[in-house]
């Protein structure tokens, strides 16, 4: 009798351990299933939004996007502007009409190679032609058209080394007299002030100089080493030494030392050519100039201005140019900011060149075309020596209007 007991128990035991089994494995199904489910669910609605998604981005407008390179390595970009103008000048009664290759803001394209070392160091591949016809700062010249370098230039940057460029390019104090808030330098100022100076002549006087000079830095590219330390607070130092025995040097400074509502530009630079290359002359030339430029953020207004002088060995011209410049800027249509700006501007060399200039200038930004349509009007007082050379003869005041578009890729 205790044996069947015994046995009825096993068994019992056996049937009820089956039947938990059978139900622990219909539960573990049942909620695998639940969650097989939901997550299929989770799929559907994943890809429900990615192709939402994907729709979106076909419908919107493409992003740009680097030139593919033959070496998957290096990323590159090819970039450029073209910059025409229409440009109308009187003098003493006589107009000339110009089509001209705004070299305020020459028409160029450049090809940038980048390739990283390692995380702090990368090696920059750098060309940049200028291709002009009929360039602004000669016309009436003969064979007024160019095609040169601007850039071939090598680099290497060390993120807390700095940079070392070697080729053709700017040098250390390039530009040092160019800073315009304004967003107008292009049409008159800074680099405009200078890009008519021989134009708006007439008769015998066509293509003399009305004293608006080029110093040596302004723009300024050789074959030249140079090597640019990183920025500590917005300022960095240049140096470069040229081929040709030139030294320059150059300082650099953008920030908002007083807040985020006030930025501040200050570039300044110095130069010397023992060879004076440049010209031919073979006497030592030494410039140096000085431009700044602070604007406030919230009315958009900004003031520049800038000092530059040169000393050349065996001449008596000692010229100097400055200029101060008001200007604005904000967004008053959609199609992008505006900038306008007036601005005075003096050039003499202690001779016979007295020149004077008034000027008002409006850029306007068109951000979905990614151009500029641009308009200014000057008045030139410049004195300068006739083509027979002769310095006594004052010249009749120059009116130049000019309007052009620059289009960017």
């Amino acid at each position: 009798m205790t044996g069947v007991v015994k046995s009825v128990g096993k068994c019992a035991l056996l049937a009820g351990s089956a039947l938990a089994l059978s139900i622990s494995a219909a539960s573990a199904a049942s909620m695998a299933k639940a969650g097989m489910d939901k997550r299929v669910a989770d799929l559907e609605r994943e890809v429900t939004l990615l192709k939402s998604q994907m729709k979106s981005a076909m419908m919107a407008k493409p992003a740009d996007k680097n030139i593919q390179s033959g070496n998957s390595r290096v990323k590159v970009t090819i970039y450029g502007q073209v910059n025409k103008a229409l440009r109308v000048s009187s003098s003493g009664g006589d107009t000339e009409v110009d089509v001209v290759d705004n070299d305020g803001s020459s028409s160029r394209i450049g090809i940038r190679a980048v390739g990283k070392i390692d995380k702090d160091i990368s090696i920059v591949g750098w060309h940049e032609l200028e291709w002009q016809y009929n360039r602004r700062s000669a016309t009436g010249a003969e064979g007024n058209s160019r095609i040169r370098a601007r850039h071939v230039d090598l680099q290497i940057s060390h993120k807390s080394a700095g940079q070392v460029h070697i080729g053709q390019g700017s040098i250390a104090g390039d530009a040092a007299d160019l800073i315009s808030l304004g967003g107008v330098g292009h049409v008159f100022g800074t680099a405009g002030h200078a890009a008519d100076g021989t134009t708006a002549t007439r008769g015998d006087e066509t293509g003399v100089s009305r004293g608006w000079r080029t110093f040596k830095f302004f723009g300024a590219r050789e074959n030249r080493i140079m090597y640019v330390t990183p920025s500590i607070m917005g300022a960095s130092i240049r140096l470069s030494y040229g081929q040709n025995d030139s030294f320059s040097a150059g300082l650099r400074y953008g920030g908002t030392p007083m807040g985020k509502g006030m930025r501040v530009m200050l570039w300044a630079g110095y130069r010397q050519d023992p060879n004076d290359h440049a010209d031919g002359s073979g006497n030592t030339d030494t410039s140096w100039g000085l431009s700044a430029g602070i604007a406030h953020a919230a009315s958009g207004i900004s003031v520049s201005g800038n000092y530059s002088a040169q000393r050349s060995q065996g001449s008596d011209a000692r010229p100097t140019a400055w200029f101060a410049e008001l200007g604005w800027a904000g967004k008053l249509i959609d199609a992008g900011k505006t900038q306008t700006a007036i601005g005075y501007g003096k050039f003499n060399d202690d001779m016979y060149l007295d020149s004077q200039q008034v000027w008002v200038a409006l850029n306007q930004n068109l951000d979905a075309a990614a151009s500029d349509v641009y308009a200014g009007l000057a008045m030139d007082s410049g004195d300068a020596a006739n083509a027979a050379g002769d310095a006594s003869e004052k010249r009749d005041d120059v009116y130049i209007f000019i309007a052009g578009a620059r289009v960017k890729f």
